[in-house]
């Protein structure tokens, strides 16, 4: 027998079932929520996630001119969280739901499908978003006894329901699509007859987690941010997905367990992300992470390895806090999800950031600090001027992994840039408190090449011959020395300060915001191959120990290991 036509619950398996969907559904935007509704009902401002404020006019005038990201916020129709939420604590204040039913109508005649279908209105997971409010709407009018505009909003709902299942719409296996599954089983939660849409979204839903984590527990989207994002979300969803599938609840619990190591290792001493792909460097929510990780009951690892998910973290004691010294070697590189051109970059933490990460600008692909922080010229690592990476899987790898007590050596290898192999050695000595980085470049064809050091926000360098001195309000914390086997350039850039063909230095410390910062760069002007040896003595030894740990010339035979060189990429 076919099963019920598809349409809403009745009230009593709402009542039943409403409960679950009230803690994932998305709520207000703003902390002055209240106010911010009241802005809505009484002159169509909306508050956008970056602060700002949008007039809606007729016809949505002026909508296309935002930003891409603030056309996002406003196509989600999140304002219906402000509203909902302004209803919960003023509910006899009138026009809460009116201006909500009011605004969506309003939008649907302007923003159809498919004329629109290019515009920022119907991006995948926008589109997603919207369902979720418009079911937080929903739900709030069956709530309240609203029956007829429930059934007449339910229509809309329906329609987008059948948008979101048609394949030109799906994100695919990315956190685009794992937003429109979870919208779309918020809707199965509250509708009959939908056992096809059910399924399909579970399936989908269990294929992209299970794609999406490396075998070592790392989300492949290249940003610590969204590692915790995915992990979140299969967490806050574990009771849902249960609920309809048990198999597939218990499936994603163990997914969710291999993740926390990562998810613990990753965090800096300071209690931040690093800023590693489209991921600010923010204060993390311990109490979250502590929930998905055991952040602060656990210690970190001094020494965590991912070999698939292609990072390696080395610290030279976790129990030391925030003094800890804390470093990072990025090889990872499975698609272009999120990915930026960090292939081998480092960045080091000692009781302080010391080498850094521009981070992301935004999503506004063409400004320009978008481009900054998404090249080579943002990250610390090998950076070549005429070469493009190709996005072919496989060419980004960590190779080897030394551990012993008072030394940790971690090796990865670069082949991304056509005819280009790049080697990079990470040395943590925990009892001398030095870093040691050992890059191995070779080519097909001589050219220009350079490698790059982005100092943290608050570091003043000063450059003497192949030393330069990092200090922090007048004290010197680090002092890094370059050894190179060709005759090398070292050059500080500030900004954009400086003549063209400077290095530029940025930080963007939150979305849009950005930071002059100094960068390094050592920079060789033709080779077909190049050794360079960067060493940095953290702030625990005096100059002339630093001095004396490096010599002048440093032969290459202890310099290297040729036993431990890469073959030549002729044998490639």
């Amino acid at each position: 027998m076919p099963g019920p036509l598809r349409g809403q619950l009745t009230d009593a398996d709402f009542a039943q079932e409403y409960a679950l969907l009230d803690r994932l559904l998305p709520g207000r935007v703003t902390n002055g929520y209240l106010k911010s509704a009241r802005a809505i009902v009484g002159r169509r401002l909306v508050a956008l996630h970056d602060g700002t404020q949008f007039k809606i006019r007729p016809d949505w005038r002026g909508a296309d001119q935002l930003l891409r990201s603030q056309q996002r916020s406003l196509h989600m129709h999140a304002f219906i969280g402000d509203l909902v939420a302004a209803y919960a604590v003023r509910s006899a204040e009138p026009d809460w739901f009116d201006t909500a039913l009011t605004l969506i109508e309003s939008w649907c005649a302007r923003f159809q499908y498919p004329r629109d279908a290019r515009a920022m209105a119907f991006h995948d997971e926008t589109s997603a978003r919207r369902l979720s409010y418009w079911l937080r709407l929903y739900v709030s009018l069956r709530k309240e006894g609203r029956v007829a505009d429930a059934a007449a909003h339910w229509a809309r709902v329906e329609a987008l329901v059948d948008l979101l299942g048609l394949d030109a719409m799906y994100g695919g296996n990315n956190n685009h699509g794992m937003f429109q599954n979870l919208a779309l089983l918020y809707y199965c939660k509250l509708a009959v007859g939908v056992e096809a849409v059910k399924q399909r979204s579970l399936a989908r839903l269990l294929d992209y987690f299970e794609r999406a984590v490396s075998s070592d527990g790392v989300h492949k989207e290249h940003s610590p941010a969204y590692h915790f994002l995915i992990a979140d979300n299969i967490e806050r969803h574990l009771a849902l997905i249960e609920s309809m599938d048990a198999p597939c609840g218990e499936r994603l619990r163990k997914l969710l367990r291999g993740m926390r190591r990562y998810g613990l290792n990753i965090i800096a001493p300071d209690g931040t992300y690093p800023p590693i792909g489209d991921t600010s460097p923010v204060s993390i929510n311990a109490a979250k992470h502590n929930k998905l990780f055991g952040y602060g009951d656990n210690e970190p690892d001094r020494s965590a390895v991912f070999f698939d998910g292609g990072y390696a973290i080395l610290r030279d004691d976790p129990g030391k806090g925030p003094a800890q010294t804390f470093a990072v070697l990025c090889a990872s590189h499975h698609g272009d999800y999120h990915k930026h051109q960090d292939d081998l970059s480092m960045m080091l933490y000692a009781d302080g950031w010391i080498i850094y990460e521009s981070g992301p600008y935004g999503y506004e692909y063409r400004h320009p600090m978008s481009i900054h922080g998404y090249s080579s010229a943002g990250h610390s690592t090998l950076c070549l001027p005429d070469a493009v990476p190709c996005n072919e899987a496989g060419l980004v790898s960590i190779d080897l992994l030394s551990e012993l007590p008072a030394t940790s050596v971690v090796s990865a290898t670069n082949r991304r840039y056509p005819g280009v192999l790049h080697r990079r050695t990470l040395t943590l000595r925990r009892e001398r408190n030095q870093v040691e980085v050992e890059d191995y470049v070779e080519t097909r064809a001589a050219q220009p090449m350079a490698l790059l050091w982005q100092f943290a926000p608050g570091l003043v360098p000063v450059l003497a011959e192949r030393k330069v001195q990092l200090r922090r309000d007048g004290r010197t914390v680090a002092t890094l020395a370059v050894e190179s086997d060709a005759l090398a350039e070292l050059t500080l850039g500030h900004g954009d300060e400086g003549p063209d063909g400077h290095p530029k230095g940025y930080v963007f410390p939150d979305m849009g915001r950005k930071v002059e910062t100094w960068v390094l760069r050592i920079a060789v002007r033709e080779a077909v191959s190049w050794k360079c040896r960067t060493a940095l003595f953290l702030s625990e030894f005096s100059l002339s120990e630093r001095d004396a740990a490096l010599p002048a010339s440093v032969p290459w035979s202890e310099m290297m290991n040729d036993s431990c060189m890469p073959a030549s990429i002729q044998d490639n």
